[in-house]
């Protein structure tokens, strides 16, 4: 197989799980989340890169680069600003990166350099108050 078939296939196997993960997303007053692993019992829904709709983000927004189909990049839109909402409206005592809201910052910094959009800019420049939000 050539290296052209094999990024072809690697794409439409992240496709399906980008759609697998689009359609178990679920909604509440913030916006779209998804249900995961459970790092603290206190919380239902994780904000995290390692367990939580950051990570989830986090890899819809990657596929969105390789991927013709909009519907990534407009979930990534519509998941990053329930995650910002979530954040501020819901301190906590975590500022790691892995499980915490470090990563939760390190994610809207690497979103708004590559979408230029303001909605970014303005999350990017109040991240802090994602961090602080303990």
């Amino acid at each position: 197989m050539e290296s052209a078939q094999i990024q072809q296939k690697l794409l439409h196997e992240a496709e399906y799980i980008g759609y697998e993960i689009i359609r178990r997303a679920k909604k509440d007053e913030f916006g779209i989340y998804w249900d995961s692993l459970p790092i603290d019992t206190k919380e239902d829904v994780q904000e995290s890169i390692f367990a939580g709709d950051a990570g989830i983000i986090l890899f819809l927004s990657e596929l969105a680069k390789q991927s013709s189909d909009t519907i990534f990049d407009t979930t990534v839109n519509s998941g990053l600003e329930a995650l910002y909402n979530r954040c501020l409206s819901k301190p906590t005592d975590n500022y790691a990166f892995y499980t915490g809201r470090a990563g939760v910052a390190y994610l809207c910094s690497l979103l708004v350099g590559e979408k230029k959009s303001k909605n970014y800019r303005i999350m990017l420049l109040t991240s802090y108050q994602v961090v602080n939000a303990f």
